[in-house]
């Protein structure tokens, strides 16, 4: 299994359900520190080699979310036009990194990962930046 790539589907949810128990929402956030090895120091030799595997697990999921199923509506009978895949994909990993970091209180100890995932958003969608003011905005208010 893609561990990296699991992160990305899961992660979006925890953070949604973050208000439910912040006990098991904190438990679960430490044990996403340790699956992404954020758990402790590394040198800058690591941390340049996970930035990467970080990057490439991005790359896969935008990948994924190009599919003719992501995003569909109707139970599936109305296809996702490019910009609403582009969209849920961005504030999904907008979630699965800085929104999770920002929940837990863990800026600091995920920007490695968050700094990873929203460079190679910026990478896969030139505009990005308009995106993620609209993510900053939706999601902080």
């Amino acid at each position: 299994m893609d561990t990296w790539l699991w992160k990305f589907v899961y992660l979006p949810g925890l953070y949604q359900k973050r208000r439910v128990s912040k006990r098991a929402f904190h438990t679960e956030v430490e044990r996403t520190l340790s699956d992404l090895l954020l758990d402790k120091p590394h040198t800058a030799a690591e941390c340049l080699a996970l930035y990467w595997e970080y990057r490439n697990a991005a790359r896969r999921f935008l990948s994924t979310c190009l599919g003719k199923r992501y995003g569909s509506r109707l139970f599936g009978l109305k296809e996702a036009s490019l910009a609403e895949k582009k969209e849920k994909a961005s504030a999904e990993l907008w979630m699965a990194s800085r929104g999770i970091a920002r929940a837990a209180g863990k800026e600091q100890e995920m920007s490695l990962f968050c700094d990873a995932v929203r460079d190679e958003l910026a990478a896969f969608y030139p505009n990005y930046e308009e995106i993620h003011k609209r993510l900053e905005q939706r999601f902080t208010n």
